[in-house]
């Protein structure tokens, strides 16, 4: 929609506003102490309009977390089936894990479940959303999936880095290195944005 017809209609609105006032007035003085205020309606349609606007916004926002938390959820279900360093072949602990006992493979099945259940958890409390009609609800529980959603990934990253530290433990040097990039990117997508502002 063309911003100059809105702006027109509302310069419309103005007008009829400032030749109605008048009138206003006089139904005051005669004891109309009912009557509105013509500022005061149309104050009421901006603000209506700014809620459809938020409302359209947070269900944007709502759709493309659902999308998140769901790459996430399947990320996350498939790694916890696909374990590092495999399964054992032989008896007496035939399809037990082979890095059971390993520090970081305990690690890393913590923080990818985790990962998964706060990931399904925003999902579904993005997915009852859109029924709720009070706003303050809509407010917390977009709130609320956006916190998950942040624990969900900063989990997924640590169970990244320790699934392959514990495959990798015998190759300390590789390991080492993995496991602080692994630690340095989250703190460069954190704090990357706020730096480069201060540069610029």
């Amino acid at each position: 929609m063309d911003r100059s017809s809105l702006n027109d209609d509302e310069e419309e609105e103005e007008d009829k506003i400032n030749e109605t006032q008048f009138i206003i007035d006089i139904l005051k003085a005669a004891y109309a102490k009912s009557a509105r205020n013509p500022k005061d309606i149309l104050d009421r349609k901006k603000r209506a309009s700014k809620q459809i606007n938020g409302f359209k916004t947070r269900k944007e926002m709502a759709g493309a977390l659902i999308l998140m938390a769901t790459l996430i959820a399947t990320v996350t279900f498939a790694a916890a089936f696909t374990i590092p360093g495999g399964f054992q072949a032989e008896d007496p602990h035939k399809g037990m894990v082979v890095l059971g006992r390993n520090v970081a493979f305990r690690t890393f099945i913590i923080t990818d479940t985790i990962a998964m259940t706060s990931s399904m958890m925003a999902a579904l409390m993005l997915i009852i959303m859109p029924f709720q009609t009070d706003e303050e609800i809509i407010k917390s529980f977009l709130g609320y999936s956006l916190a998950l959603l942040w624990l969900a990934l900063m989990a997924m990253g640590i169970a990244f880095v320790t699934g392959l530290y514990a495959v990798l433990s015998e190759q300390w040097p590789l390991a080492i290195v993995v496991c602080c990039i692994g630690c340095i990117l989250p703190l460069i997508i954190y704090y990357g944005p706020t730096l480069l502002m201060a540069l610029n």
